[in-house]
């Protein structure tokens, strides 16, 4: 990715995070979680609704901006970076693919998903905001079905984040949106990996503050050799998942490249646990409240992590198509980041 494409994407998502800054404050994550679908969420989402990065990736001919992919990064980091408890980036994607193929695009919150069949019930594993939520956009084989979250049962996560199975006792072939050869887990997979990346960020920030400020034997935690070590480690893993979540968006299109998202939530997940443990370990007992804001973003860190597959799942997808190369480690990597026909 090029320095000027970088700085695209920064131009792009500072205002929209200025926007989160004023709309979805802590306070306001905290009702939301609390509430669910409510007058804060719908406010919320209002405001979303008339910044019109809603429609971002819509092509300009049906209504939208027309960006790519690569361009909008910013927007999905920043949804991690402020807990937004809204499927914002899913909600783009949805909007998007629904507007090229000339269906009825809901002016709603839209959750993506990958989902099974058993009999007539349609059943969606662990789903980001499947609490808040009004759609769900979901791919079974090779079919992509949209089905109301009002009608489904909610088997939610004990943490408040929202994520969770959904599933609907309903026929599938009455409601066929299409066939399509998009993958919606690795479209997911690079959305959630953006918002890993963006969490990650804000979890550090708050850290290497804290030890800043927080004096102990007379001088700031963050002079101890241990703890700078630790804050080191922090810092690494969260550059580089924020170097491969860029990699996961580094498309020409609304939809990622298959083995830049694997690679973008392999590396993610992995510095998830990493970070927020870490986090929690240097903020002491003030970091295990519920009132401190810590826990907003290290909560869905760990929910996240397991969303659309967890490293192990995209290590050994990424594994599978190395030995299925012929090229060496080294070319396969490059291949991976490095061509944009993949």
């Amino acid at each position: 990715m090029s320095e000027t494409e970088t700085l695209a994407q920064d131009a792009i998502g500072a205002p929209f995070a200025r926007m989160l800054q004023e709309h979805c404050a802590p306070q306001v994550v905290r009702t939301i979680e609390r509430d669910g679908i409510g007058t804060a969420s719908t406010a919320l989402w209002q405001a979303l609704q008339e910044s019109g990065f809603i429609d971002a990736l819509v092509a300009e001919q049906q209504g939208g901006a027309g960006l790519d992919l690569r361009s909008v990064y910013g927007i999905l980091e920043s949804c991690g970076r402020h807990a937004l408890p809204l499927p914002l980036g899913e909600t783009m994607i949805a909007r998007a693919l629904l507007a090229h193929t000339g269906h009825h695009v809901p002016s709603e919150p839209i959750a993506l998903g990958c989902a099974r069949r058993e009999g007539n019930n349609v059943i969606c594993g662990l789903t980001p905001y499947a609490r808040t939520a009004h759609w769900a956009l979901l791919q079974i084989d090779a079919g992509l079905v949209l089905l109301p979250c009002a009608q489904a049962q909610r088997n939610l996560l004990a943490a408040p984040a929202g994520t969770g199975e959904l599933r609907w006792a309903t026929a599938l072939d009455t409601t066929r949106v299409m066939q399509t050869s998009a993958s919606l887990l690795h479209a997911q997979a690079c959305v959630v990996a953006a918002q890993i990346a963006g969490a990650l960020g804000r979890v550090f920030d708050m850290t290497l503050r804290y030890a800043n400020e927080r004096v102990q034997f007379g001088k700031p935690i963050g002079k101890f050799q241990a703890v700078q070590h630790q804050i080191s480690v922090m810092a690494e893993h969260s550059a580089m998942a924020s170097m491969a979540a860029r990699i996961g968006c580094d498309s020409d299109s609304y939809l990622p490249y298959a083995q830049r998202a694997a690679i973008a939530k392999a590396v993610t997940s992995e510095a998830a646990s990493h970070v927020a443990n870490l986090g929690h370990a240097l903020h002491g007992a003030i970091g295990m409240t519920e009132e401190y804001d810590l826990q907003l973003f290290t909560r869905r860190l760990h929910e996240w992590r397991l969303c659309a597959g967890a490293e192990s799942f995209w290590q050994q997808r990424i594994g599978a198509d190395l030995l299925a190369s012929s090229a060496d480690a080294l070319d396969f990597v490059r291949g991976c980041v490095g061509s944009r026909s993949n």
